[in-house]
């Protein structure tokens, strides 16, 4: 005698195939869809471009420059390949929820500046004196190290007037 377990079928003129297939249509347990179902069923979003990966990737490469940052070394920060930085930086690549806001942390700058290349609304207050916005614009223009030198110079210079009581 045979030792296979036998199946007993709704019906004995039906399949094993045809039984099961039509078992999963009135099986509760079964999932009402499968993936393919899903995506027929479900409306899919017009692909519209609202910012472009072109203009994402020069403001990206601008403010990594401004930054004094190589894409090697934002590479490592995002514990990417610079082949990746490279991608992001020409357009070629698209840029990940998670990546942007890991490139923002790493650059030290808002979403909306990397992505749309708006400065947040503090940022955006008037200075009063031509003189000193004529002589920000051009510290923002230096590298790294040496605005940390005038910012340094500058807070010395603050702070021995302040302990001085204006005196100087």
């Amino acid at each position: 005698m045979s030792t296979k377990p036998t199946i007993a079928y709704a019906t004995m003129s039906l399949s094993r195939e045809t039984f099961q297939q039509r078992s999963r249509r009135t099986d509760p347990n079964r999932c009402l869809y499968s993936a393919k179902e899903d995506k027929r069923s479900v409306p899919q979003p017009p692909k519209t471009v609202v910012v472009s990966k072109m203009e994402v990737g020069a403001r990206l490469r601008a403010i990594r420059q401004q930054r004094g940052k190589t894409q090697v070394e934002l590479a490592k920060l995002l514990k990417v390949h610079q082949a990746n930085i490279s991608a992001m930086e020409r357009g070629i690549r698209s840029l990940t929820i998670h990546q942007v806001l890991k490139l923002s942390r790493a650059l030290q700058v808002s979403t909306d500046e990397l992505l749309k290349g708006e400065r947040p609304v503090a940022e955006k207050a008037p200075i009063q004196s031509l003189k000193l916005l004529r002589r920000m614009q051009l510290i923002q223009q230096l590298t790294p190290p040496a605005q940390r030198a005038i910012l340094k110079f500058i807070d010395g210079l603050l702070q021995d007037r302040t302990l001085g009581n204006g005196k100087h």
